[in-house]
């Protein structure tokens, strides 16, 4: 469960809730994806699901900054979450 995530109409992945701390986590669907998350530019358009559609500075502002509070680098804290979940479904 969480909310989708997609550009152009490509799903990137999906913010879910974190049980423990209540944060929102972006988790990217595959490496690909999250290649082409950080890829974007600032104007790129991002949709988010039963929200709205925001620029990727926008959304990195607006979600991103949130759930990013002990990690000095935003593209950082992607790669950690991902490696994390990779490890995590296998």
């Amino acid at each position: 469960m969480g909310t989708d995530v997609s550009h152009n109409g490509k799903f990137l992945g999906r913010f879910r809730s974190d049980p423990f701390t209540s944060k929102l986590n972006f988790i990217a669907e595959n490496f690909e994806c999250l290649e082409l998350l950080l890829s974007l530019s600032p104007s790129s358009e991002i949709d988010i699901k039963d929200e709205k559609i925001m620029t990727y500075r926008e959304f990195r502002k607006e979600r991103l900054s949130k759930i990013n509070g002990f990690y000095p680098n935003l593209d950082s804290w992607i790669f950690k979450n991902y490696k994390r979940y990779e490890r995590d479904i296998k």
